[in-house]
């Protein structure tokens, strides 16, 4: 019998930590790991192995056999993530990667979320690490490309409003 070649499934991971009802804050901590270095796990940016892959596992109560997927899979399949971006008045106040938080504005005297305007699409995985990597840097206001990266996610933002026939400047 050959012997699988087993990889990481952020998309596996995902849908788990969503039934767990953890934060990603709560998890990372659980790991033992920085919130960025599970948001880079969960956008496929970089992969756990060994010791980490079970310490996610266990961070969410779950077997290491129930977050990885055969890596022949993974080659193959298509996966897709829904990213919403919810805007106040003032631009982008929370994104969202299949329903868990990816990003959310620390400012605390901003509107309630029911009178956020939401934007849904789809990526494929393969862009959506770079989309939202894109968007993280263009909102740090201390990144040194910043400029360059809030225009390539605006860019991607506009391209996927248009594709779902909404018309709405973005601001980044």
């Amino acid at each position: 019998m050959a012997k699988k070649n087993l990889t990481f499934s952020p998309d596996k991971y995902i849908e788990l930590l969503k039934q767990s009802g953890l934060k990603k804050k709560e998890v990372a901590e659980r790991a033992g790991f920085k919130a960025c270095e599970l948001s880079r796990y969960l956008t496929g940016k970089t992969e756990p192995m060994g010791p980490r892959l079970v310490k996610l596992a266990e961070a969410i109560n779950a077997e290491v056999e129930q977050i990885v997927m055969d890596a022949a899979e993974k080659k193959f399949d298509i996966y897709t993530s829904t990213i919403e971006l919810y805007f106040g008045d003032s631009g982008i106040k929370s994104i969202h990667r299949d329903g868990v938080v990816f990003w959310e504005t620390k400012n605390q005297f901003i509107l309630s979320k029911d009178d956020w305007k939401v934007y849904t699409f789809e990526l494929p995985d393969i862009f959506a690490p770079t989309f939202l990597q894109y968007i993280a840097e263009g909102l740090d206001r201390d990144h040194p490309q910043r400029e360059q990266s809030r225009q390539a996610a605006a860019e991607v933002v506009q391209k996927a409003i248009r594709v779902a026939g909404k018309s709405r400047p973005v601001s980044l």
